[in-house]
């Protein structure tokens, strides 16, 4: 059962990188706590991944736009939930503004809450369900992080799987 999120409280710190493959396609990927970015293996790793997924991005990982809460710096902000979704909200529209993507492949352990906000019934966990996010529109997946699958290749299978639904998109040339 899920705790309800009170809005006022800090919210926990988390950082993410995020990548514009194409029209199609963006990545989120959860850095762990202490990252500035990804690593060179969970980089090569998502290279790979995205060409399991079409083979038309083989030079897909380009620019990592990284996202780090709270911000660097006391600089007086709030720091509660709501500011959080907010200032992830404003990041997501900034990254769709330089180019617009149909997918978000989201590579993270648990359902980041200040992705989904309203998107999750009863907090219930959205790993491997492809699903709509209500303000931007994209079809959303969650699966493992990639330092995660790097830790346990064993969850490499289980990602695939929960994959296919978007490789299968792809394919068909739809978002």
């Amino acid at each position: 059962m899920s705790v309800p999120v009170v809005e006022d409280e800090p919210a926990p710190a988390f950082a993410f990188s995020w990548f514009n493959v194409d029209p199609r396609l963006s990545v989120l990927a959860m850095l762990p706590a202490g990252a500035d970015c990804l690593t060179s293996a969970c980089r090569q790793m998502l290279q790979r991944i995205l060409v399991a997924l079409n083979a038309e991005f083989k030079e897909a990982v380009g620019h990592e736009h990284t996202f780090h809460w709270p911000f660097p710096g006391d600089l007086g902000l709030p720091t509660g939930h709501r500011a959080a979704r907010q200032a992830v909200d404003g990041f997501v529209a900034r990254r769709r503004r330089e180019q617009p993507s149909a997918l978000l492949l989201i590579l993270a352990d648990e359902t980041p809450p200040f992705l989904y906000g309203d998107n999750s019934a009863d907090g219930e966990d959205q790993h491997g369900h492809l699903i709509a996010h209500r303000q931007f529109g994209f079809a959303m997946l969650r699966t493992h992080s990639l330092h995660a699958m790097e830790a346990d290749g064993a969850l490499k299978r289980s990602a695939w799987q929960a994959m296919q639904s978007i490789r299968d998109r792809l394919q068909r040339g739809a978002g």
